[in-house]
């Protein structure tokens, strides 16, 4: 091994350490709104350097809130469109940008906020037996739209590919700066996917989404929010991401009832 890969190795796993102690240092209160944004169970891999990947998340609530809920608008039949460009800068490291919109009844398109998102992960290269990598995403979105205006989201992620099956965990952090859940303390809001190649184009599967409240107490059952969603990945290119499902509510403070569908496509550039 060059003196160049030891040099990069050990830069990887200073930046790493460096998130790891801000995500412990800094992660006080968090919130737990549910997110109807970006729906979607994190893969470790990066996207490729000098290419990027442009995301659309298209997610229908069915069946959701009714009326406004501490200021925020109802989520039922409310449609929400989120623009996702990531571009990839080398083998451990990518940043994405979102632009969050809904429309509703009796609203016109709105913008909703933004935010962004700095990744590193474990290269492939280490041949590490899973995929690892650390996501943060920071932003803002308007009160209309959540309790908390400015928030940041930590998310580990692991995963693996064993033949045809494929699994990946993301046991997620939710921060806020600023909003009703400042003083409500960490929350633990785990997702989980797992999924089978059908055929080589075809993978069917179920991700998860749920906040269970506090890591110092968590809510009763009925406050907090788990969600399942059969969804089929299609692999039709390289180049292409195509993921949908049908996401159904099993506690009362969980939307019932969501269609989503993500569509990316990656540029050469």
């Amino acid at each position: 091994m060059g003196r160049g890969d030891s040099d990069q190795k050990l830069t990887c796993r200073h930046l790493a350490i460096t998130l790891l102690l801000l995500t412990f240092l800094l992660a006080a209160p968090l919130t737990r709104a549910q997110d109807n944004y970006e729906i979607q169970v994190y893969g470790s891999d990066l996207v490729d350097p000098g290419h990027t990947m442009v995301e659309l998340h298209s997610n229908f609530t069915i069946d959701g809130s009714k009326t406004m809920v501490n200021g925020v608008y109802p989520t039922n039949d409310a449609e929400h469109e989120t623009v996702e460009i990531t571009h990839g800068f080398n083998d451990w490291f990518e940043c994405g940008f979102y632009i969050f919109t809904s429309i509703s009844e009796g609203q016109n398109w709105q913008w909703v906020g933004d935010h962004i998102r700095p990744r590193v992960a474990i290269p492939k290269k280490w041949h590490w037996p899973v995929g690892v990598s650390l996501s943060n995403e920071i932003g803002y979105q308007r009160r209309q739209y959540s309790v908390d205006t400015w928030t940041w989201e930590i998310r580990p992620i692991v995963d693996q590919k064993v033949g045809r099956w494929y699994w990946s965990l993301n046991p997620t952090l939710d921060r806020s700066f600023h909003g009703v859940s400042v003083n409500q303390g960490v929350v633990f809001s785990p997702n989980f996917k797992f999924s089978y190649d059908l055929t080589p184009k075809v993978a069917g599967g179920l991700e998860y989404y749920g906040s269970a409240g506090p890591v110092t107490g968590f809510d009763a059952i009925s406050q907090q929010q788990h969600q399942i969603f059969p969804a089929i990945d299609l692999n039709i290119a390289p180049q292409w991401e195509i993921n949908f499902g049908l996401g159904v509510g099993l506690t009362g403070a969980t939307d019932h009832l969501i269609a989503k569908m993500i569509l990316g496509y990656r540029f050469n550039f």
